[in-house]
């Protein structure tokens, strides 16, 4: 919860989901990253796919490479798990991020995201 709140400003509510995959990153006995893996499926094209939320890294073990571990980690899982694609979104001050998504292949879309907050 403290890396969430210092990466997203968010607590984490103890919900959990069967499409919803945790989980943590550990660097000497200490939980240092974070992130979870939501399932998807385009019905459109029949793809499998997984949305990554909240990848986030401790800001006292940035620049170990632990974003690299966690990456290769997340393209193992979605091999293993024939998954097709897998989706995230990005704030754009988020710049070392980018750069991470980037040097793993990830392409920027030309999208834009909407969101309306109901409650």
């Amino acid at each position: 919860n403290n890396i969430l709140k210092e990466s997203f400003d968010v607590n984490k509510k103890n919900v959990s989901s069967s499409l919803a995959h945790e989980f943590v990153c550990e660097y000497d006995g200490n939980v240092v990253g974070y992130f979870y893996l939501l399932d998807g499926i385009d019905i459109i094209e029949n793809k499998k796919y997984l949305y990554l939320e909240y990848l986030c890294i401790d800001s006292k073990y940035r620049g170990l490479g632990i974003g690299n571990h966690i990456m290769n980690f997340i393209l193992d899982y979605a091999k293993k798990n024939n998954v097709k694609m897998i989706e995230l979104t990005s704030n754009n001050h988020r710049v070392a991020a980018h750069g991470l998504y980037k040097k793993f292949g990830f392409i920027v879309r030309d999208t834009t995201v909407f969101r309306k907050e109901i409650l």
